[in-house]
């Protein structure tokens, strides 16, 4: 018995793609890793799926460990787990294009941790 999969991908440039595929309740989730790594033709070390609330999926565990069933259609999102398929920081806007520093006193923006700290702030 098979559980219908769709799988949600976003690439750096924000196109949106849904792949379809299905795996058996009782194999690990691993076989819909390799079967979305061979069809997007990436390593499957560096695919990683993740549920709707953001949960990331243990490949070892088995679909039925979730409580999917074969009458359902389960919705993941897939994210790279390798650098070298993640998105660059340095192509998003960044503070330091548009922006002057901000004072030394004031934190850094928790979200930027592609972007290093002003040489001012030395400890």
């Amino acid at each position: 018995r098979k559980v219908r999969v769709l799988v949600h991908a976003e690439t750096e440039e924000n196109r949106k793609y849904t792949w379809e595929g299905a795996c058996a309740l009782f194999k690990p989730l691993q076989q819909l890793a390799e079967e979305w790594a061979q069809k997007h033709e990436v390593r499957t070390s560096a695919v990683g799926f993740e549920d709707n609330d953001g949960n990331k999926l243990d490949l070892d565990k088995l679909p039925a460990e979730y409580g999917w069933t074969s009458q359902e259609e389960v919705h993941l999102n897939c994210f790279p787990t390798e650098d070298q398929y993640m998105e660059v920081e340095k192509d998003r806007p960044a503070l330091t294009d548009s922006s002057p520093p901000e004072p030394a006193a004031s934190p850094a923006p928790s979200a930027s941790a592609g972007i290093s700290e002003p040489a001012s702030q030395g400890s």
